[in-house]
């Protein structure tokens, strides 16, 4: 009977054991499940337009290039689970280094769309804060907008343009102008 025992104890001690590793890693306790999921898709506008996507621990997560200038940029940057903000500054200096900003006028359009977000109001707001962090802090005409619009990211995707090329498409065509999202994605911001 001790045998039994033994053997049902060690049974039910592996079970447990198991069990709490299973229950643990779907509940994402140790974290790891969400550093994959995108919450916005930041995009920055100076030709290069670059689009990064960002999770909920504020790191880049996946880049993306739209034209020539784009990949040169990026690939002189490594900003796989880079901070935000550093990634964004990165981007910037970079452009700067290739001669895409010649001088601090220049604008620069920065914007973001939602994602796969819990709490929209608490993205939006963390977003508005690097906004006008970076607006306030860098010495270059940077313009911000955050759009809380699944239809924008959705369009600018179809279009193959960045989210803030897609808002100057929508504008242009809201004012009559004849202008392509083709158009839209070769001119200089």
């Amino acid at each position: 009977m001790s045998k039994n025992i033994k053997y049902i104890s060690t049974i039910a001690a592996v079970l447990v054991v198991v069990l709490t590793v299973a229950f643990t890693h779907k509940l994402d306790i140790f974290n790891k499940g969400t550093k994959h999921i995108p919450i916005a898709v930041i995009s920055i506008d100076i030709n290069p337009s670059i689009e990064i996507e960002i999770n909920n621990k504020d790191e880049v997560i996946k880049t993306k290039s739209f034209n020539d200038d784009a990949k040169n940029v990026l690939n002189k940057l490594d900003l796989e689970y880079l901070n935000t903000e550093k990634a964004i500054q990165q981007i910037i200096d970079t452009s700067k280094n290739l001669g895409y900003i010649e001088n601090t006028q220049k604008p620069i359009f920065i914007t973001s769309a939602l994602k796969n977000v819990d709490n929209k109001k608490e993205t939006i707001e963390n977003i508005n804060k690097l906004f006008n962090k970076l607006t306030s802090e860098s010495k270059y005409n940077i313009i911000s907008l955050v759009i809380d619009n699944s239809s924008i990211l959705f369009s600018s995707q179809n279009n193959k343009i960045s989210i803030g090329r897609e808002i100057i498409n929508r504008y242009a065509s809201n004012i009559k102008q004849d202008i392509s999202a083709n158009d839209i994605k070769n001119i200089d911001i």
